[in-house]
């Protein structure tokens, strides 16, 4: 089993990144509003204010859904991310990525 962690900026493409996951049998997913660096730092000393500079996104406000599928559901789930975004490559697109689970239940 794996946890995989989408971030994404655009709720519409959150919605159907959810109802594609539904589709293929993914029986359930948390969403969580979040904040990047971006947005964190958006007030800070004039240092840290230059990381917006070399970051080139001024969106602040994201979102990220959560889940656990099998090893085959990853490349699912990562397949439906890039249809759904047209991929993550794009600077301040997003970001997805899956990590291993020990243990599980639930």
């Amino acid at each position: 089993m794996k946890a995989v962690f989408i971030v994404l900026m655009d709720s519409e493409q959150v919605s159907a990144v959810m109802e594609r996951m539904l589709e293929i049998g993914v029986k359930g997913a948390t969403v969580l509003n979040s904040r990047g660096m971006t947005g964190f730092l958006q007030d800070p000393p004039p240092f840290f204010s230059r990381i917006r500079h070399f970051t080139g996104s001024g969106v602040t406000d994201n979102q990220t859904i959560f889940t656990v599928v099998s090893e085959r559901g990853v490349k699912m789930v990562f397949d439906i991310v890039d249809e759904v975004t047209g991929g993550l490559s794009e600077n301040g697109a997003g970001i997805a990525f899956a990590v291993p689970v020990t243990d599980f239940r639930g």
